[in-house]
């Protein structure tokens, strides 16, 4: 049985080699000595908002909003944590648990979090889907799917880029067919990490805000 997800598949498109090398060599692939950073960067964010998540589902939240930036610093490289990328990550979770977060489960329920859902494609062949967050709206009962976006962009040529999205096309595709469900459409949250204004140069982190599209798949 062989494994396969959006980053395998867009690798394969670039470079099969690639993909060989990083993710089937040995049944496992290559590891660097060291991760990139704005994936850890990403992922520090992705973890302290979906323990968010999970802290509201089990109301009260565990020590308030120390408890997913905690979790998300935790995820950070050694040498930038207590430093101003980990102030940016700390900005960013507070800002959607105090902002975000309230309105959204006000008029949405959470479904699942961060669920692994596999697809089996052939007798061979599995597509492994993490989506980072599934809601159904409590008043039209419409499934919408969520995913963050930690970016260096704010503008609308970002925000249209996500309608031809491989990894949402096919996130919502593994949705509907292994959860049962028809998603009504996506939300792209994106979290904006620069720490200077690009058009005057002006200091702005740890400061941060967010950008949302909405997109109807098909």
């Amino acid at each position: 049985m062989r494994f396969t997800d959006r980053s395998r598949t867009e690798t394969d498109w670039h470079c099969p080699r690639r993909r060989y090398w990083n993710y089937e060599y040995q049944r496992r692939g290559i590891e660097p000595l060291a991760p990139n950073f704005d994936q850890a960067f990403g992922l520090a964010v992705h973890e302290g908002l979906a323990a968010l998540g999970q802290a509201y589902r089990r109301p009260p939240i565990p020590a308030g909003e120390e408890f997913p930036v905690s979790v998300a610093l935790g995820q950070l490289p050694v040498s930038v944590q207590g430093g101003e990328w980990a102030a940016i990550a700390e900005g960013m979770i507070r800002g959607f648990a105090r902002h975000i977060w309230p309105t959204l489960t006000t008029q949405t329920k959470i479904i699942a979090i961060e669920e692994e859902l596999n697809l089996l494609l052939d007798a061979e062949l599995i597509y492994m889907a993490r989506p980072d967050l599934l809601v159904r709206d409590k008043q039209t009962g419409e499934y919408w799917y969520i995913e963050y976006k930690t970016t260096g962009y704010q503008d609308t040529k970002w925000l249209a880029s996500w309608s031809r999205s491989p990894q949402l096309q096919a996130n919502i595709s593994v949705i509907e067919q292994v959860m049962g469900i028809t998603v009504a459409g996506v939300r792209v949250s994106g979290l904006y990490k620069v720490r200077k204004d690009y058009q005057s140069g002006a200091q702005i982190s740890p400061c941060s805000y967010g950008l949302l599209n909405e997109a109807v798949p098909g």
